[in-house]
């Protein structure tokens, strides 16, 4: 038994090369290939590659420090939600938490 393929009359080949499939196929992206994020969202990958460590960006996803969302089997993470996340915020004082717990008791 002979085990060379012998080519087609029409001159097309038989075996099961890159010639047999449709051109559309070779050329048209994947559907992966397609997937595009929301717009202003930031994947984990985003967020790593602005400076964040891999590992603290899923600690603060765990912990609910940072707000994040699962889109198509991905972690996404709003702008706005990150660049509140990083802003700088003034902690309350003792006299500040007394000063508005006071207010709120005259108004009623």
């Amino acid at each position: 038994m002979s085990t060379t393929r012998k080519p087609a009359a029409n001159g097309e080949s038989q075996g099961f090369g890159l010639e047999a499939l449709p051109k559309t196929r070779l050329t048209k992206p994947s559907r992966r290939d397609r997937r595009r994020l929301p717009e202003g969202f930031l994947t984990v990958d985003d967020l790593v590659q602005r400076g964040e460590a891999r590992s603290t960006v899923y600690r603060y996803v765990k912990t609910h420090r940072l707000p994040a969302h699962r889109w198509r089997g991905r972690i996404v993470v709003s702008e706005q939600d990150y660049n509140d996340f990083l802003a700088v915020t003034p902690l309350q004082t003792r006299d500040a938490m007394d000063a508005a717990e006071e207010q709120t008791m005259t108004e009623t």
